[in-house]
């Protein structure tokens, strides 16, 4: 995306819920400009379950106070039964960016064998 304020180059969903072996991958995917949050994935509210998969690759954002290069999170997230997040090679660029994986502004609750892996960020 290339707006001033541009969020979720590859994806960007409200009250996400994945279950039941669903797999979603995103890849490739950037934000340009100020305040781009999640080059790739931007979620609100997001839930996981039973199997869910969630692959979040090879993306990036660029700007001032730039968050996220592969996923924002805003608000709680819950993952359960063996939900899986899988983050790789991802990267900020620009003045006060953070997070060049993975930007959690909310709670997390993780339970019964979830796994959260962010690797080459």
């Amino acid at each position: 995306t290339e707006e001033v304020f541009g969020v979720g180059g590859g994806m960007y969903a409200g009250n996400f819920t994945a279950d039941g072996h669903g797999q979603i991958n995103v890849s490739r995917s950037f934000t340009l400009r100020n305040d781009g949050p999640a080059g790739g994935v931007y979620l609100v509210r997001p839930h996981f379950a039973g199997d869910a998969v969630l692959g979040v690759r090879d993306c990036w954002t660029v700007g001032r106070r730039s968050q996220g290069g592969c996923l924002y999170i805003h608000r709680p997230v819950r993952m359960v039964d063996r939900a899986v997040l899988e983050i790789d090679n991802c990267r900020t660029e620009g003045l006060d960016a953070s997070a060049a994986g993975l930007a959690l502004y909310a709670e997390a609750s993780l339970e019964n064998q979830t796994q959260v892996t962010v690797s080459n960020a």
